[in-house]
This record gives structure tokens, sequence and C-alpha cells, in this order.
């Protein structure tokens, strides 16, 4: 089924398939996808707080990490959710990733299967993240 779906036009293999030493591609995406705001609220952050050279890089790389920890959290609950919890929750965790992003999540939760339903966020969410950085 993970071939099948590997296959498909644009479909990246679902992150549930990735092996545990390598790096989430839905993390990635949405790390990369939150990238301005987050500098943008760490600079301010940072200058609100007279922060200036080694005392404002351990607060830059606290944050980074804190936000890396923060989305690996949401993916990995995101993935153990029940299937309920998974369909009540779609919208609301594609927010999260996405930063509250206006966009919307185009799929109906209550249409796809699990695993179409995690193909989408991850599809979701990596599409927003390529407009972003094209």
């Amino acid at each position: 089924m993970i071939e099948f779906l590997s296959q498909k036009d644009s479909w990246a293999p679902p992150t549930f398939a990735v092996t545990d030493d390598a790096e989430d591609p839905l993390v990635l995406s949405a790390r990369e996808l939150r990238r301005d705001s987050w500098e943008r609220n760490l600079a301010g952050t940072i200058r609100s707080m007279g922060l200036v050279g080694p005392a404002a890089d351990r607060h830059r790389a606290n944050a980074e990490q804190a936000e890396l920890d923060f989305l690996c959290r949401l993916v990995e609950e995101t993935w153990s959710l029940s299937d309920v919890d998974l369909r009540n929750r779609a919208p609301e965790i594609v927010a999260k990733l996405t930063g509250g992003t206006a966009e919307l999540f185009a799929d109906n939760p209550a249409t796809l299967s699990r695993g179409e339903l995690l193909t989408a966020i991850a599809n979701h969410v990596a599409g927003l993240a390529a407009r972003v950085i094209a």
C-alpha cells in the first residue's frame, strides 16, 4: 500500500512509513512553512529582551529546539490518534502544523480512510510549504 501511495503523482510516502532514524518529512515541511513567522517572532523577542552575542545565540538555539520538539510531538500524536479523533481533529492539526495559516484543509476527513487522511494532511502541509519556498 505504501509503495502504491508513493507512486501517485506528487505523493510522498506517508510519514508513518519513515524509519526511526530518518527525519519526518511532515515535520520538515511544517518547520519550513512556519519558518518566516517564527523568525520574525524570535527576532522581536530577542530584541525586546535586549539580548546580544552569545546570549542571543543561546536563546535562538533553545527556541529552535523547542519549535522542533513541538512539531515532532504534534506529528507523533497525530499518527497515534484513534480514527474518530483523527477525523475530528484533522483541521486543528493542519492549523497547528501550518502555524494557523489561513489556508483551509480542503479534504473532508469523513470521506477518507485513515491512511488517505494521514497522507492528505502530509500532502497539504507539504504543498503549502512548497508555495512558501517558491
